[in-house]
Order: structure tokens, then sequence, then C-alpha cells
């Protein structure tokens, strides 16, 4: 599954996600793998935002791998 999630946690722009919602949202469907798109500059570093990401996933209990999204990634379908 592939979710927007523009906004980091406590951020909010109409239309966009934070990495809690779109989680939220994966959890409803329980995809075997959550890619999470268009994090930006409300965003930490990559290697911090990624590892935050996975803490979080954790504490909820999450089932599925939590995947922040690059340039130049490749999914293989």
């Amino acid at each position: 599954m592939i979710l927007d999630a523009a906004m980091w946690f406590g951020r909010k722009m109409k239309g966009h996600n934070t990495p809690k919602e779109a989680i939220a949202i994966a959890k409803k469907f329980n995809p075997r793998i959550l890619y999470l798109t268009q994090t930006g500059h409300t965003w930490p570093p990559h290697d911090e935002a990624q590892r935050k990401i996975r803490e979080y996933a954790k504490k909820q209990k999450i089932n599925f791998p939590v995947i922040l999204t690059c340039d130049g990634l490749r999914i293989k379908l």
C-alpha cells in the first residue's frame, strides 16, 4: 500500500496525512507493506524519520513494515 504522509506528527495541512493518520488508514486494510510518500520539509532527516516511524509502528503493534519512500526508490511488483 502506498499512502501520502506529507506532514510530520503534529503538523496539519488540508488534503495530506501525517504518519499517524496514514498508518491508521493502512491498519484497516492490513497490507503486506506500507510505503509513505511525499515526506518533505516538515520531516526530520530520512534515517531519523524512518527510525521514529518504526518505533511508532512498534508501539501501535503494527504487523506490517512501514517504509519511507525516497527519490529513486524502486518497488518490485
